[in-house]
């Protein structure tokens, strides 16, 4: 949705990314970790210039904002409650042959640490970055 109110468009992309994912910065740096975080999309965002792109893999965009707006790709708001409450309203269904939701779950478990405290990093930048620097 945000890339669409930048001026871009989403279409599907050439390959789902599910599961652990690590990010690459742009020469525009990135202020919190590059990974790992957890990805279940098969879009990628196409964006204007002018938008300023901070991560990205090789099939997507994963990072970009533009003035106090900031876009992700990945979820890093995702836990194992969440991916598995994701899995049983019906994620399960778009599996790709040969993941199993054991094999997914057993991943999410195993970077769960990892990716709350990456999480924690990137939402005490936004609130730096976006929410302080207004009330100065």
């Amino acid at each position: 949705m945000l890339a669409k109110a930048v001026g871009g468009s989403v279409e599907k992309s050439d390959e789902l990314e599910l599961g652990e994912l690590h990010i690459k910065e742009t020469s525009l740096g990135l202020p919190f970790p590059e990974g790992p975080w957890f990805s279940w999309h098969s879009d990628r965002m196409i964006l204007p210039d002018h938008i300023e792109v901070l991560a990205e893999t090789p099939s997507a965009v994963q990072v970009f904002r533009h003035k106090s707006a900031v876009g992700l790709q990945f979820h890093p708001e995702a836990t194992t409650d969440l991916v598995q409450a994701w899995l049983d309203i019906g994620g399960a269904n778009y599996l790709p042959t040969g993941m199993t939701t054991e094999i997914l779950m057993s991943e999410v478990a195993a970077i769960s640490d990892d990716t709350a405290q990456n999480c924690e990093v990137l939402v005490d930048w936004f609130i730096s970055e976006y929410v302080n620097a207004k009330k100065s």
